[in-house]
């Protein structure tokens, strides 16, 4: 059987939400099969370790010249690429930006086109006339992809209705829900114990949370509300977890209030599973998302879980999770999150997340995709 070449384009090489989804897809699929390779739009910040972990697994990756600096020498500058590699299947995940990649691919002849869809708003907020023009934009690309992409897919049905229109989503949308090894997040009191250990911290109510430190995650709220959980419990600690894109508002915040000695910023960090084994509870109040992993990883870790109503409620497969309203007060997500923090996570199943989100079971339908 000769492996097919396949072509995976992301924005970077960080340990963002929508690029460990599409690495995790790619690293766990047949290598006997398929033969990976990643474009990465931009190399401005690169993760080493995610770059290590790339090359050690035999894939390839491609960075764009830095002379290809528009949309339209772009499209010029794929169109020529696909023609001179040959690829079998391209499977681009840039939200919008898929319809250049699939255009592309389409008149260079490459038969398989994948486009993927990661959100459910836009990311950053626009003028009147920027608005305006980026609504075109959003119009012209949609018309694309509903005519070059062989496979429309989208990480939750939110985030296929945003990119692809509902009606065309509707007709022959694919949700492929972003995948995890399940079997890395196994928890017990000993894990548990040995990752506070090396955190110093002890008996401390731990409150914890896995995200980009950005506005759409909405970590002041988080610390609102960590600041009324201290009113309650004094003796609480709360871990924030991700690469810092705030221009250090959130630590400033954080020192104004007078609680550093309470908050750690751990940073861009490879032992996720660790960290979440030591937490108490899980709290995630983002504004908005399409299917974060963030939560995913923590019902892995079957940890206590207070998600915003924002979130889509297909992320919801342990009983140990709850949703909240962002109109509710920092005090009343401060009480739930308490609360919940006490329930005894050992005795919660995982089956049904099994069953959803690990990653062996989601790369087999994605394998049919590649197939069909």
């Amino acid at each position: 059987m000769c492996e097919k070449k396949v072509l995976v384009v992301i924005n970077s090489l960080r340990r963002g939400g929508i690029e460990i989804a599409a690495i995790n897809f790619q690293s766990h699929m047949d290598r006997q099969k398929y033969k990976c390779t990643y474009f990465i739009r931009s190399f401005d910040y690169k993760d080493e370790a995610l770059l290590s972990e790339i090359l050690e697994s035999g894939a390839e990756i491609i960075e764009k010249p830095s002379s290809v600096n528009n949309y339209f020498k772009e499209y010029i500058f794929f169109k020529k690429f696909f023609k001179k590699n040959q690829f079998d299947i391209v499977h681009s995940h840039l939200l919008f930006y898929n319809g250049i990649v699939m255009r592309a691919a389409y008149k260079s002849g490459i038969k398989k086109r994948i486009a993927h869809s990661h959100a459910t708003k836009r990311h950053s907020h626009l003028g009147r006339i920027k608005s305006v023009l980026h609504s075109v934009y959003e119009n012209v690309m949609r018309g694309w992809l509903k005519k070059y992409a062989t496979d429309i897919v989208a990480c939750s049905n939110e985030a296929g209705r945003f990119l692809y229109g509902e009606k065309e989503f509707n007709r022959r949308g694919i949700v492929l829900y972003n995948g995890i090894n399940t079997e890395n997040y196994n928890f017990d009191s000993q894990r548990k114990k040995e990752a506070r250990e090396r955190l110093g911290i002890s008996t401390e109510l731990t409150v914890g949370h896995v995200g980009s430190i950005y506005w759409i995650k909405n970590q002041e709220f988080l610390i609102k509300v960590f600041l009324e959980i201290l009113k309650i419990n004094p003796d609480s600690v709360l871990l924030l977890i991700g690469e810092i894109w705030d221009n250090g508002n959130a630590q400033k915040f954080v020192e104004n209030l007078g609680i550093s000695g309470k908050v750690k910023f751990l940073g861009v960090r490879s032992d996720i599973p660790d960290l979440l084994s030591a937490m108490d509870v899980f709290v995630f109040p983002s504004l908005f998302e399409a299917l974060p992993i963030a939560p995913i990883e923590a019902q892995a870790a079957k940890l206590p879980c207070l998600i915003s109503d924002s979130v889509t409620g297909e992320i919801r497969q342990n009983e140990n999770v709850e949703f909240l309203s962002l109109n509710e007060s920092v005090s009343t997500w401060a009480e739930k999150a308490i609360s919940l923090s006490k329930e005894d996570r050992l005795s919660v199943s995982r089956d049904n997340l099994i069953a959803m989100y690990d990653i062996n079971k989601v790369v087999k339908k994605l394998e049919k995709i590649y197939e069909n």
